[in-house]
């Protein structure tokens, strides 16, 4: 018979078996949760597993997936890529409902035309939802087409509104010769459009100092206006 092992040598197993144990715990509790946030993304984007991987992680049962490293960094990778993807989309769905929020008031667009995309103005998140919104900023673009004159005199308008709030002034005004045009083509829309996404980025940067300067206007009149009610007598 085989010599029985050490008191010493028994210890070291133990200890062997227990973080044996405690790391295969380790890696159980990570793939759960890294399956469950694969999960949550997949639904979101409206994705189906499409490869061999996918289909183990998502569908398999827990106890057969093989916790190797080299699994886990694979999973732990699959997660990244849904959630760059999904942060795409969104980053994408926001800039289209931007654009279309803008061009609804432009073109006036009816409430009762609104609603059936306010769910996805609102803020659902979605492979439907994206494709609904890439829809309806198709068709108001070709509204838009349709539309270049009224278009035009909405964002002049609006243009006229930023110049007051920015405290341009005459000159300034006059040198977007543009604004000044009665030929309404589409290269005269494109020019108020970059125009208006100047003059806006231009508040937003500074739109503290005009706050100030409207503050500080404000005041002066509001002096002006006691001085004259208090007549020369009052002054003396």
């Amino acid at each position: 018979a085989g010599a029985l092992p050490a008191p010493d040598e028994l210890d070291r197993l133990r200890h062997h078996l227990a973080a044996l144990a405690a790391e295969k715990e380790r890696r159980q509790a990570e793939f759960a949760a890294t399956k469950r946030q694969i999960v949550a993304c997949m639904e979101e984007l409206e994705h189906v597993p499409d490869s061999t991987f996918q289909r183990e992680v998502v569908c398999e049962e827990e106890e057969v997936f093989c916790l190797s490293e080299d699994n886990l960094a694979a999973l732990r990778a699959l997660l990244q890529q849904l959630e760059a993807r999904k942060a795409q989309e969104q980053a994408l769905c926001k800039e289209l409902r931007s654009r279309i929020l803008v061009l609804w008031d432009r073109l006036r667009v009816p409430a009762q035309e609104r609603e059936s995309l306010a769910p996805h103005v609102a803020g659902s998140r979605s492979k439907t939802t994206l494709h609904a919104l890439q829809s309806e900023l198709s068709r108001l673009e070709t509204l838009k087409l349709q539309n270049i004159r009224n278009m035009v005199e909405a964002i002049r308008v609006e243009l006229a509104d930023y110049w007051d709030k920015c405290f341009y002034s005459k000159e300034q005004r006059e040198s977007f010769g543009p604004y000044y045009q009665d030929d309404f083509t589409e290269e005269l829309l494109q020019q108020h459009e970059e125009e208006m996404a100047h003059i806006k980025l231009y508040f937003e940067k500074h739109q503290e100092v005009f706050e100030a300067i409207r503050k500080w206007e404000g005041n002066w009149h509001l002096f002006q206006e006691l001085e004259v009610a208090r007549g020369p007598a009052g002054r003396t």
